[in-house]
């Protein structure tokens, strides 16, 4: 039963708060978000009659709720259905779920200047492959781009036991953004879909849900893009390095791996 029918689908059924609590607990776990228990209590107590139910029936109403709850928990856009989080890979693999840190670089010419952007980036293997990455769409400051790539655990043949992952933001032309949501909400494949190679990952996982790497800008991009990159930084930065932790499931909530 999905989680919708499992709190909704009863008509006879008299919603309470606790209801409501258990439902958005649920969507936290599904989301695999970065909230504790406090977190979210803090969000549902904020929650009012009108802004769940419809005023004729007073059952909940679903367009109501989930308005209110994408207002107030701002869950990933590009969550696809599918996802989860995973600790059931053996030992060494790079696990599934979602991943947070940073990029980080100094301007090479001031290096007392650091450079430094969030990353999130969700970890999940395209169907029926064993190392490619699934595609999903993404948007920061630059623009909606799609990332790809690949994941490379170890096995028993592999000389290295080190298991790694080398990814890549492409970003996609202004024209082809409506198309591309449109499809990736059907099948997760944006193959079709031509896009600029701008900034290249290679990393390896140095512990459990930790993953460690370089980055750089892609040596294909054009003189004007690679302008345009520097103007956005404010400084001569191509390169530098990067860091990710897994959001582990703590009590059924996401934190960060200490």
């Amino acid at each position: 039963m999905c989680i919708r029918d499992r709190y909704m689908s009863s008509r006879t059924h008299q919603v309470t708060s606790e209801d409501w609590r258990q439902l958005c607990l649920a969507l936290v776990i599904k989301l695999d978000l970065d909230l504790d228990i406090a977190g979210i209590e803090e969000r549902v107590k904020e929650h009012t009659s009108s802004d769940l139910f419809h005023p004729v029936t007073s059952e909940w109403d679903i367009s109501k709720c989930k308005a209110w709850f994408v207002h107030k928990f701002e869950p990933p856009l590009h969550w696809c259905h599918g996802d989860d989080s995973s600790d059931d890979e053996p030992d060494g693999d790079i696990r599934s779920g979602t991943y947070t840190g940073s990029m980080l670089s100094h301007d090479q010419d001031n290096p007392t200047s650091c450079f430094s952007m969030p990353l999130l980036f969700k970890i999940r293997l395209a169907p029926g492959s064993s190392s490619t990455l699934f595609e999903r769409l993404y948007h920061d400051s630059y623009g909606l781009h799609k990332i790809t790539g690949q994941i490379h655990n170890p096995n028993e043949t592999s000389q290295d036991a080190t298991a790694k992952i080398e990814f890549a933001k492409l970003y996609l032309a202004p024209d082809q953004h409506n198309q591309a949501n449109q499809h990736l909400n059907k099948t997760g494949d944006l193959s079709m879909f031509g896009a600029i190679e701008a900034i290249h990952f290679d990393g390896s996982q140095t512990s459990p849900g930790k993953i460690e790497g370089t980055w750089k800008l892609d040596d294909s991009l054009g003189h004007d893009t690679k302008r345009d990159w520097l103007a956005t930084v404010e400084g001569n930065v191509t390169s530098g390095s990067f860091s990710l932790s897994k959001l582990a499931r703590v009590h059924g909530m996401g934190q960060p791996i200490q």
